[in-house]
């Protein structure tokens, strides 16, 4: 497979991000971001147990095993799952909070366009 094809964002462990970003394609957090993230609606956002997110996210289906503080806008699916921290409102179209997860939000979910 030839990684050159590939269109995902991989942020490793140790990095640190200030500002905000825009991603393109499936995306993996290991790092710490300081800022606002905005990924394509049609991708979904992961942020790893070593992530840590300090700044808004819009995005479509967004995984949550570390630790989120900002506000978190998605078109799809919120699943914070049992390692996942979240400080802040959620808006989306389905919310996830696994057994064991710490949140500390105010959250609804859109309403079914028909």
């Amino acid at each position: 497979m030839d990684l050159r094809d590939q269109n995902f964002t991989f942020v490793g462990i140790g990095s640190v991000i200030k500002g905000d970003i825009v991603l393109k394609g499936p995306s993996h957090i290991c790092s710490t971001i300081e800022g606002d993230i905005q990924i394509d609606e049609s991708f979904t956002l992961t942020i790893e147990p070593q992530g840590i997110v300090e700044g808004r996210i819009r995005c479509g289906d967004l995984n949550i095993y570390g630790e989120v503080s900002g506000d978190i806008t998605a078109q799809g699916k919120v699943k914070v799952f049992p390692t996942g921290v979240v400080k802040g409102q959620i808006v989306a179209k389905n919310i996830n909070i696994a057994p064991g997860a710490t949140v500390n939000m105010q959250g609804h979910t859109l309403e079914s366009q028909s």
